[in-house]
């Protein structure tokens, strides 16, 4: 499967030899610092990182996934 060269950068940034699945501002600064970019930089790297099955094992979950304690 041929991947694009979007999705190469996006791989190497999030896990690859320097990555360390990062979230997707950390992932997208690390190819932004080595001036590669697009427009959608920041989207692109925080749907790549959230859709990322070991980076959704090791991420702690927010206030916001939390489930309401009062009910109404």
């Amino acid at each position: 499967m041929f991947l694009s060269m979007k999705e190469r950068i996006l791989t190497e940034a999030h896990s690859g030899a320097t990555g360390g699945h990062y979230v997707g501002k950390t992932t997208s600064h690390k190819f932004l610092r080595a001036r590669l970019g697009w427009f959608t930089t920041h989207k692109d790297a925080k749907e790549y990182c959230q859709a990322c099955d070991i980076y959704q094992r090791i991420v702690k979950p927010s206030r916001r996934d939390e489930m309401p304690q009062v009910t109404l």
